[in-house]
């Protein structure tokens, strides 16, 4: 990513370049692709320049705002929306905060007239969620050998914990800690960290943080931390050290391993924390590796990534 366009002649009044780039990585832990938040970063780029850094927007149209955001017949005004909101929600001014709301709220009116104003991603629909969590409870009772277990172990505690939680794909890995459970009263519970509470906090909402599981749950989580207890360097659950350990084993074994290998073997400053792109990693090659296999030419319609299941845990919730 190239920030140059901030850092030259033309310094933007309303544009901080480091608010800018906490916008990306924050995308990021929340489990986006690069190449979508590269989208992002040009929508924005493209946005910063032709209106001197935001200043015009509030004296623009309707009509000019739609036309501002329209690239290859999409509107991209839901980018520009995530940007204000971000600010607006953690405080990042850099200027006049009235420009950023008056902004704020000419998106959300536009918002609210437009139909196409999100262009959301779906789902995976019913049929394949269901694929996924049969071949899922398939490989835990399949005696493939000990190294592929351990080495698709954090997707199954993935599964299990986010569908019935709703929780960030950074949640349950750049966050979650090696000592995030606990027996208190004797009951179980789960330590979560949110990433995003500062809109909890404003609305003064009580922010659980320590949630009661099952002894089943407990469990799976505990096995795993038996199993990881040597890797020192790490500060998360998940362990990249293991897993990239077992990559490299299993490498060797499995022709079709190497799919996709470059989060397992790219070369680690250090391995402190696990990432919601290992995660994503994790889940494509379970799918290369294990689900296509079993269903020959049948075809699923969309992969799970990270983020799916808190949205499936939410709508449990309110069903």
């Amino acid at each position: 990513f190239d920030f140059s366009f901030l850092e030259g002649e033309l310094v933007y009044l309303y544009v901080d370049i480091l608010t800018f780039k906490c916008f990306l990585c924050n995308m990021l832990l929340d489990g986006y692709s690069v190449s979508t938040v590269y989208e992002y970063y040009n929508c924005l780029q493209a946005i910063i320049v032709s209106t001197n850094g935001f200043i015009s927007i509030s004296n623009m149209s309707e009509m000019e705002l739609d036309a501002l955001c329209a690239t290859d017949n999409t509107n991209h005004l839901f980018i520009l929306h995530s940007y204000m909101d971000f600010i607006i929600t953690n405080e990042l001014y850099k200027g006049d905060s009235d420009i950023y709301i008056s902004i704020f709220k000419k998106l959300n009116m536009l918002s609210l007239k437009s139909e196409t104003y999100k262009d959301n991603r779906d789902l995976p629909c019913s049929l394949d969620i269901s694929i996924f969590q049969y071949y899922l409870n398939q490989f835990k009772k399949d005696t493939i050998g000990t190294n592929i277990y351990n080495f698709f172990y954090p997707l199954i505690i993935w599964w299990e914990i986010t569908l019935v939680i709703p929780l960030r794909p950074s949640e349950i890995t750049y966050t979650l800690k090696k000592n995030c459970i606990f027996i208190k009263d004797d009951a179980c519970f789960l330590k979560i960290n949110r990433i995003k509470t500062s809109l909890i906090k404003s609305l003064q909402i009580p922010l659980m943080k320590e949630i009661c599981i099952s002894k089943e749950m407990y469990d799976l989580i505990n096995k795993y931390t038996e199993l990881v207890a040597y890797d020192n360097e790490s500060k998360t659950l998940f362990s990249i050290n293991f897993l990239r350990k077992l990559f490299l084993n299993l490498n060797h074994t499995y022709p079709n391993f190497d799919f996709n290998s470059r989060t397992f073997l790219r070369k680690y400053k250090e391995y402190s924390h696990f990432e919601a792109s290992d995660l994503n990693q994790l889940i494509e090659l379970f799918y290369h590796f294990y689900i296509d296999p079993k269903l020959g030419d049948i075809k699923y319609n969309s992969c799970f990534r990270a983020g799916d299941t808190r949205h499936i845990a939410f709508s449990s919730l309110l069903l």
